[in-house]
Order: C-alpha cells, then sequence, then structure tokens
C-alpha cells in the first residue's frame, strides 16, 4: 500500500524516460523500504512518518513539497523540466537506504552515500544515456542532510549542499520531517 504512494507520485515526473529512471531506482530499493517508519527514533518525524510504511510517507512528502514549490513561476523559469524532475526524484527516493543496504532497525548515517552510489551504479547499467541527470539526482540525494552531515557513530563526513537544487531538496527533506509538518496523505489513516 505505501509503495503504491511511491509508485502513484511518478506522476508528478513530466519527462518519460526520468519516470523511467525513477521505476528503476524504486524497484532497486531494499524491500524494507515499504516497512520501516520514516524515524527509527521516533524523535524527529511528525505522526505520519512514524509506523509501519513511514519511510516511504516521508520521502513522498519530500517529494511533494518540492513539486509544489516547482509549480511557482520564478523557479518553472529557473528550471526546465529534466532539472525540476531531477529534483523531485531526488526527494522521492533519498533516503532509500536509509537503514543501509539490509534493515538494521535505524538510521545508517552514510545512508545518503549508498543511495547516491546506488542511482549512479543503476544509471552506469541501465540508462547510461541520462548520465548528466542521474548524477544530478545522486549528488542532490548524497548532500540532503544539510547540516546534519557529520556523527558521533560514523567517521564519514556528508557533503554539504552547495547549489541551489541541492538546497531545495535540503529544505523539502528538513520541513518534511519537522514534527509540526502534517500534510494530507492519499490513503493515509492516523
Amino acid at each position: 500500500m505505501t509503495n503504491k504512494l511511491l509508485i502513484n507520485a511518478a506522476a508528478m515526473i513530466e519527462n518519460d524516460d526520468l519516470r523511467e529512471l525513477y521505476f528503476a531506482i524504486l524497484a532497486d530499493m531494499p524491500d524494507y523500504i515499504g516497512e520501516v517508519p520514516g524515524s527509527s527514533s521516533g524523535k524527529y518525524h511528525p505522526i505520519q512518518d512514524l509506523g509501519e510504511g513511514g519511510l516511504c510517507r516521508h520521502m513522498w512528502c519530500v517529494g511533494q513539497l518540492i513539486d509544489w514549490k516547482l509549480s511557482l513561476a520564478y523557479y518553472r523559469e529557473k528550471y526546465d523540466s529534466r532539472k525540476r524532475d531531477c529534483m523531485r526524484i531526488a526527494g522521492l527516493v533519498h533516503d532509500g537506504r536509509k537503514s543501509g543496504e539490509e534493515n538494521g532497525g535505524h538510521t545508517v548515517h552514510e545512508h545518503p552515500i549508498l543511495m547516491r552510489n546506488a542511482v549512479i551504479n543503476l544509471g552506469k547499467e541501465k540508462f547510461p544515456q541520462l548520465t548528466v541527470d542521474v548524477l544530478r539526482i545522486a549528488f542532490m540525494i548524497s548532500s540532503h542532510m544539510g547540516q546534519w552531515n557529520t556523527s558521533k557513530y560514523s567517521e564519514a563526513v556528508l557533503p554539504l549542499p552547495t547549489t541551489e537544487m541541492q538546497m531545495i531538496v535540503h529544505e523539502a527533506d528538513y520541513i518534511a520531517s519537522r514534527k509540526e509538518c502534517t500534510l494530507t496523505i492519499p490513503g493515509f489513516e492516523e
């Protein structure tokens, strides 16, 4: 049911070839994605992100926030449809390796890098004609944590957003993960 939410989110994507890439990224994500909450501790996310399927609901919310922002005239004029789609896709899949390659029950600090690498590898293997788009998506994913790029549990230092497109994805993730951010999610009832 929750994965259906991410499948239906493909309607946001304007370009057919990027929609195909999006479906391939979804298919490549670990099976646990549709089962786990958006926050393993429950401290940092709104109620709709908790419980079974919460991670998919969180990723949908991030994609929805990005889509709303990109509907503004300023962004529609500034970014062509391909760049807008890359931002949407990055938001919709950014936490696709949140618990690592296999669900360990907690958030893995390096999850943005794991997801970035998965997208790049998938792009090389199945979508070499989309290299520019794949790299855009991958690097927006890798910097989605923003200022929370270090952890006492890891030596890895995640990249910071350095472009406006990266900031749009980071900001949407930040807003969607606030306890006060409650969006109406199709098919979700508390």
